[in-house]
C-alpha cells in the first residue's frame, strides 16, 4: 500500500479521526526500556513500542526515528517539542500537564522495592517504616501516587540509570532500590545477581504505559491521528498480536489483556527472590 492510501486511511471517518496532520518525520525517543524501545548490538531497533510506531507513522504517511536517551532528557525534549513522541511514560497528574497522552495504553508494569538476598528492610506495604532506610531511585521515574506522597518524608538517592541504581544496592549503598521487574529482571540476570537481590512484596504500585506528543497545537492534529490510527489497532486484534510476540503484558481491557501476572498474591516470606 502506498504513502497516500495509508494517510488517506489514516483520515478515514469511521476511525473518528480529526483532520490529518500534514506527514512528516517524527522523532521518537525514550530510555532503555526491556521488550519495549531496545537497540540492539547491530544498531537495529526494536521492542513493542518500535514495532506500534513503525505501524501508526506508515499509516499516517509519516517516518519515524528513534532515538535513546536518559529518562530525565528524553522527557525534557518532548516537553519542550524537541521530539515529537515520548515512549513509554507511565501516567501521573504533572505529567498530564507536560504531555497530550494517547488513549490508550500499551503496557502495564508492576513496581516494586529490590533489596539484597538475606536483609529484612521493613517494607510490608506501608512507607512510614521506611523514613530511615535508604532508597536509590531512577531520576524521572514515575512510583504512583502513594510513593509521591511519602518521597518528602524518604532517604532517597537518585540515579540516572536503573544500572547505576542496581550497582549502589549491590554493594551496600543504599538498602533498597525502587524499579520495576520488567527492567530490573533482564538487568539483574545480565549483572549476574540474580539470587543475591530479591523483589519485595507487596508492590509499590501497577503502572501502565503510553504513547505521548508535547502539548500544544502545533501537535494536536498529530496526536489525535496516531490516537484513532492506535484505537483501531487495538479494537481489530492486531495490537494483541503485536503484544504477544513481544511477551509484553497488555493493560487489562487493553488487547484483551490481562493484569493476573501483576498481580500474584505475597508469598508467606518477606520477600519473593527471583
Amino acid at each position: 500500500m502506498s504513502a497516500l492510501r495509508h494517510l488517506l486511511f489514516a483520515c478515514l471517518p469511521l476511525l473518528g479521526a480529526t483532520p490529518c496532520a500534514t506527514a512528516a518525520e517524527r522523532l521518537a525517543v525514550g530510555a532503555r526500556f526491556d521488550l519495549i524501545f531496545e537497540q540492539g548490538a547491530d544498531g537495529q531497533w526494536q521492542g513493542l513500542g518500535v514495532d506500534v510506531l513503525r505501524t501508526l507513522a506508515a499509516r499516517a504517511g509519516d517516518t519515524v526515528r528513534f532515538g535513546i536517551y536518559p529518562w530525565a532528557r528524553a522527557q525534557a525534549m518532548v516537553q519542550r517539542a524537541q521530539a515529537d513522541i515520548l515512549i513509554g511514560p507511565y501516567k501521573s497528574p504533572e505529567r498530564a500537564k507536560q504531555f497530550d497522552f494517547v488513549d490508550l495504553p500499551f503496557y502495564r508494569d508492576r513496581l516494586v522495592f529490590y533489596a539484597r538476598s538475606g536483609d529484612n528492610p521493613p517494607w510490608h506495604g506501608e512507607f512510614g517504616p521506611l523514613t530511615a532506610t535508604r532508597i536509590a531511585a531512577v531520576r524521572g521515574w514515575h512510583y504512583g501516587a502513594r510513593f509521591d506522597q511519602a518521597r518528602p518524608r524518604l532517604d532517597i538517592s537518585e540515579v540516572n540509570q536503573l544500572e547505576n541504581g542496581v550497582q549502589m544496592l549491590m554493594h551496600g549503598r543504599v538498602a533498597l532500590l525502587a524499579t520495576n521487574e520488567r527492567n530490573s529482571a533482564a538487568l539483574i540476570g545480565t549483572l549476574r545477581a540474580s539470587g543475591r537481590l530479591v523483589a519485595l512484596c507487596p508492590a509499590i504500585a501497577q503502572l501502565d504505559g503510553y504513547l505521548a506528543f508535547p502539548r500544544g497545537a502545533a501537535f494536536a492534529a498529530a496526536r489525535n491521528q496516531y490516537n484513532a490510527l492506535f484505537t483501531e489497532m487495538v479494537r481489530s486484534g492486531e495490537f494483541a498480536r503485536l503484544a504477544a510476540r513481544h511477551g509484553v503484558l497488555a493493560p487489562t481491557g487493553v488487547a484483551g489483556g490481562t493484569a493476573a501476572a501483576y498481580n500474584k498474591p505475597c508469598p508467606a516470606g518477606p520477600s519473593n527472590p527471583l
